[in-house]
């Protein structure tokens, strides 16, 4: 019996069996959906903005702006809504607890600019509402830090230029001239917060990390799924038959690489088509990265197979090194988030598949550096799991492998 006989009886046997495949296809997807159901039901739902009162007794231009500013922004909006009203009024509605907090503008603040101190604009927040609460701090700290830079310039042009004026009343029309260009530059131009586009510590943006992360860990749970299954089929008596057909352990190896190989491919596929909803599964690239995961994962488990004879033993290694591979690889948690050790680990395998999905998201030419990489890891899998069945062989001293007749 030749391998490539071994391998078709291999695969003949897994489609008359089709449970591991079922099980192994549908578990890792009834998983992710429970725990996708579980984060759904703890983020709240049509939670409304935070609400809170704004009493202004300086009544100047410079307090009128800011607070036309707080109010209007288009991105302030859409959390915090601050409403304009008396001292009264603002003090009966926070005992009653409709507002998480008062921001009082007090009298002489604008003067205070004026002279360079710094007069605080004074905020109280409800206790009883810690979240908005603080989401009120946090949302508020962006005015302090532009009121803040427009009493810097202020003084800078004051003691550059405005003081060495001979004339009083030019110095003073100068100053006032100054407090309101640069407020206004230091508002942005009716933006109270200058904007940048940020991908949030992933460069493909949230939703496509989230698409990746699902992919290559369902990828992965089903190639460690089918093996525990499929290895229950696998008693030492059948392997003491095959051995009496001359099937030593390097063609086993070689056998059961291949078919791992080849169903993690084929699921792979199908969950890649699942996931972009068949628009890109054809394609060139994204057929060349499941290939190369499913060559890496069949390396990794071939090699612990011939490492580890013990069944549990070996799905504990394979779970550890998987999970271990997918946390510290920037899958689960964008790199930039993680610590700077692990964040700085380029050769983490999982970490490279990660990067050459997102490549191919971004309609980017592949590294050739990640290219090598992850083919140099397939490699020394996959000899590394050779030698270890040939050690096993010698150590059986079965020689029909090394001596022919």
């Amino acid at each position: 019996m030749n391998g490539f006989s071994l391998w078709g009886y291999e695969m003949r046997a897994a489609l008359r069996r089709p449970a591991p495949l079922f099980l192994s296809f549908f578990i890792p997807l009834l998983l992710l959906g429970l725990v996708l159901l579980s984060v759904y039901s703890l983020i709240p739902q049509n939670e409304e903005n935070i609400q809170a009162a704004i009493v202004d007794f300086d009544q100047t231009f410079e307090t009128k702006a800011l607070v036309n500013q707080l109010s209007e922004d288009d991105e302030m909006k859409k959390a915090l809504t601050l409403l304009p009203m008396s001292s009264g009024k603002a003090d009966e509605q926070f005992s009653n607890g409709l507002l998480a907090g008062i921001i009082t503008i007090p009298k002489g603040f604008s003067e205070s600019l004026r002279i360079g101190e710094n007069e605080p604009i004074q905020v109280v927040t409800n206790e009883e509402q810690p979240l908005s609460a603080n989401m009120l701090k946090l949302l508020l700290d962006s005015g302090a830090m532009y009121i803040s830079a427009s009493q810097s310039a202020v003084n800078t042009v004051y003691d550059l230029h405005i003081k060495e004026l001979s004339d009083s009343g030019e110095r003073s029309q100068k100053l006032q001239q100054a407090i309101l260009t640069l407020t206004l530059f230091a508002l942005s131009r009716n933006d109270a917060f200058s904007q940048e586009e940020l991908r949030s510590g992933s460069r493909i943006g949230w939703k496509a990390h989230g698409l990746l992360a699902v992919l290559l860990t369902v990828i992965s749970s089903f190639a460690l799924l089918f093996h525990w299954f499929d290895s229950k089929h696998a008693p030492s008596s059948m392997l003491l038959r095959l051995r009496s057909y001359h099937i030593t352990q390097v063609q086993l190896f070689r056998v059961q690489w291949g078919k791992w190989f080849f169903l993690i491919s084929i699921i792979g596929c199908v969950y890649w088509g699942l996931a972009t909803w068949w628009s890109n599964l054809l394609s060139a690239e994204s057929t060349l990265i499941i290939l190369l995961m499913a060559a890496f994962l069949a390396s990794l488990i071939a090699c612990c197979r011939s490492l580890i004879t013990h069944i549990g033993l070996r799905m504990i290694a394979l779970l550890l090194v998987t999970f271990l591979g997918l946390g510290a690889g920037g899958v689960w948690v964008p790199s930039l988030y993680l610590p700077e050790y692990l964040s700085s680990a380029a050769w983490n395998p999982f970490g490279i598949l990660y990067s050459l999905y997102s490549e191919n998201m971004m309609g980017e030419d592949f590294s050739r550096v990640l290219l090598v990489k992850i083919i140099v890891w397939t490699l020394l899998l996959f000899v590394a799991g050779l030698l270890f069945a040939l050690r096993k062989e010698r150590r059986h001293a079965y020689v029909s492998y090394f001596k022919r007749s």
